[in-house]
This record gives structure tokens, C-alpha cells and sequence, in this order.
């Protein structure tokens, strides 16, 4: 299974993400996953290509990005 790790992003709580998603990609690694990181800050037209590799999104991102609603409202469209 493909797993992209979304972290990152431009809130305050960046490193924070980054030290996060850092620990959830060993842990799926050791799984024997295939894990992928994409920066939030590179923007959401990079976030739609990817998407369409992988089988799952998981989001490790904080702030207004990601418990704000940014990549939230990202799935609607």
C-alpha cells in the first residue's frame, strides 16, 4: 500500500508537523508500507498529483492548515 504523509505547511506549528510525520513514516516504514512525504507548503495542485499515486493521505499537519480547515476543504473540490 502507498501512503502519502502530508506535513509541513506554513503554520507556526511546521516543525512541530515535520518532527510528527518524521515518526509516523519510520512506524509505516517498519510496516513494510511504501511512504511518500509531501510538504503542505509546496501548494495544492502539487497535493492533487500526488494524490493520484497513492492509496491513502495521511495528514500529520497542524495549525490553520490542518485543524483549520485548509485541507479540509481541499476533499470538497
Amino acid at each position: 500500500m502507498r501512503v502519502l504523509v502530508v506535513t509541513g505547511g506554513r503554520s507556526n506549528e511546521r516543525d512541530i508537523s515535520l518532527i510528527s510525520a518524521k515518526n509516523v513514516v519510520a512506524s509505516l516504514k517498519k510496516l513494510n508500507y511504501q511512504v511518500e512525504i509531501f510538504d503542505f507548503a509546496l501548494g495544492l495542485e502539487k497535493l492533487k498529483s500526488k494524490t493520484r499515486k497513492v492509496d491513502v493521505v495521511f495528514p500529520v499537519l497542524h495549525g490553520k492548515e490542518g485543524e483549520g480547515g485548509d485541507l479540509q476543504e481541499f476533499w470538497k473540490n
